[in-house]
């Protein structure tokens, strides 16, 4: 069924689910807004998060963007993307982007999405597309549900992936003045979905500054880790509402590694973690707040 068709069927549902409360029990407030409700109820469970770019809104894609620009440069002095190899990027039509570390408030991703040279469906966990306003948020701005169905039609149809590879689990660690700490010794689903989807490049991306502007809060921290053991819900809580003040807010972007014939699962992801180590102790001198600050892998 083409999308234009798509889209006539489900108004046509969600006008008669709309009009259906009023012709029950009358014009009322209270049919009203059971009828905006029963309506939405059409979009809510369409499945198109699992369609990439299904909902794609440039223009709103783009104000979000200049939002999320504003926001960054309200607290760092330097807010930029640095590439490695640019050039060795653009050669592959498509690649998976791998970001560290989460952080609370994940501001490292959307800033990928902006700077990044190639179409990409950005992952959100399941759960995200179940919240009214933020489904449409995280719809009109080309983001997917992060199972591996949706992520191998993606790559299929030629779009490349951005995925925090800590995931909400990383989300949840204690900031600390000395190290960052990044979840990535065991997390493999990435390169064995890179390599299901044709062997195809993996980049490594550093964000200095997503861990140390914004520390995790201890309000309900046991509970917040249950619910993402359980659920997979990360729950972001800050200590404060504003950001730390920062120098720099950079994402450095790694060269892509690409699988040789000899590859398997567990060679290229030893690569992997060798690579984000790299990226982090080559770069981290240029970043007053990083100078001395380590990093653990776990």
């Amino acid at each position: 069924m083409s999308s234009t068709s798509k889209f006539k069927r489900q108004l046509l549902y969600a006008l008669a689910l709309f009009l259906l409360p009023t012709a029950v029990a009358g014009v009322n407030r209270r049919s009203t807004f059971t009828g905006f409700v029963l309506a939405y109820l059409v979009y809510l469970f369409d499945g198109a998060e699992y369609e990439p770019w299904s909902r794609f809104w440039p223009a709103f894609y783009q104000l979000v963007g200049w939002l999320h620009a504003r926001n960054l440069k309200s607290f760092a002095s330097n807010v930029e993307t640095v590439f490695v190899d640019k050039r060795a990027l653009v050669r592959h039509p498509k690649v998976i982007y791998s970001l560290h570390p989460h952080g609370v408030m994940s501001m490292c991703h959307p800033q990928a999405f902006y700077s990044i040279p190639h179409d990409t469906c950005k992952l959100a966990a399941s759960i995200c597309f179940k919240v009214p306003l933020m489904r449409e948020t995280y719809l009109w701005c080309g983001m997917i549900d992060a199972g591996r169905p949706t992520c191998m039609t993606a790559l299929e149809q030629g779009y490349s992936l951005t995925i925090v590879v800590g995931g909400t689990r990383e989300q949840l660690i204690p900031y600390s003045p000395t190290h960052d700490t990044i979840l990535c010794k065991n997390r493999k689903g990435f390169i064995k979905l890179a390599r299901d989807a044709g062997r195809i490049p993996i980049v490594p991306c550093y964000s200095f500054g997503e861990s140390i502007a914004y520390e995790t809060s201890d309000f309900l921290l046991s509970f917040r880790r249950w619910l993402q053991r359980r659920f997979g819900v990360g729950w972001a809580v800050a200590k404060t509402w504003n950001p730390r003040r920062l120098k720099d807010f950079v994402l450095v972007v790694g060269s892509p590694i690409t699988w040789e014939e000899q590859d398997t699962v567990e060679t290229i992801h030893a690569k992997y973690v060798a690579a984000v180590r790299d990226l982090f102790y080559e770069h981290r001198a240029n970043y007053a707040e990083y100078t001395n600050r380590e990093l653990l892998i776990e």
